[in-house]
């Protein structure tokens, strides 16, 4: 796996996403069996990700990186964990679905119905469908959300680490926003530059 290839080709595919990739550091090791972030560094098990095509390869990457610079790992708060990763999952990869160039394997989570919604909506509509929690454990392969400076998928973060992923991807995402968005997507989620608001990008 060569991820500065990987990282070269995302350029030619979404300047967008090529620019969010600047602000995350990306690491190969073994210590997680799939791929994964702490919101800040993107995580990939070379086994697994050479199971897959560069083409596959790079939809992972982006799914990850998209996982960061949405901050899915701070916002989860005291959510259930395991769901909490389902409905964010189901976010990115709905982004990624719909976004030309980008594809993802084949057991990739997908909900279209519920996709285009917020991580916390989704997450409180499949809390609604699956009201014994613990039942998810048994079709979820494992969580690709880590807090940083722990191997528990569970632990709270502080204030601090809290600020200081929120500052960094917001910084992130009023760069790529300077990008071309080449996308399907109907929307991307980026800040304003001159609000706290968000706005959408069209193709």
């Amino acid at each position: 796996m060569d991820l500065s290839l990987l990282l070269f080709h995302l350029r030619n595919v979404s300047p967008f996403f090529a620019s969010l990739a600047l602000f995350a550091e990306s690491v190969i090791t073994e210590d997680i069996e799939t791929a994964a972030t702490d919101g800040r560094r993107l995580l990939f098990n070379p086994k697994f990700m050479s199971q897959h095509t560069p083409a596959e390869q790079l939809g992972v990457l982006v799914h990850e990186l998209l996982h960061a610079a949405l901050r899915h790992v701070i916002r989860r708060q005291g959510a259930h964990p395991v769901l909490w990763n389902i409905a964010a999952d189901i976010v990115v990869n709905g982004i990624i679905f719909q976004t030309e160039g980008l594809t993802l394997p084949k057991s990739a989570l997908r909900d279209d119905k519920i996709a285009n919604f917020t991580v916390e909506e989704v997450y409180e509509i499949l809390r609604s469908r699956n009201p014994k929690l613990e039942d998810l454990e048994i079709h979820f392969i494992g969580s690709d959300l880590v807090p940083p400076d722990s191997k528990d998928a569970s632990a709270v973060l502080s204030p601090e680490q809290i600020s200081s992923n929120r500052d960094h991807w917001n910084a992130a995402l009023a760069q790529a926003a300077t990008m071309p968005c080449v996308c399907n997507a109907s929307w991307i989620p980026v800040p304003s530059l001159s609000s706290a608001t968000m706005r959408p990008c069209f193709s």
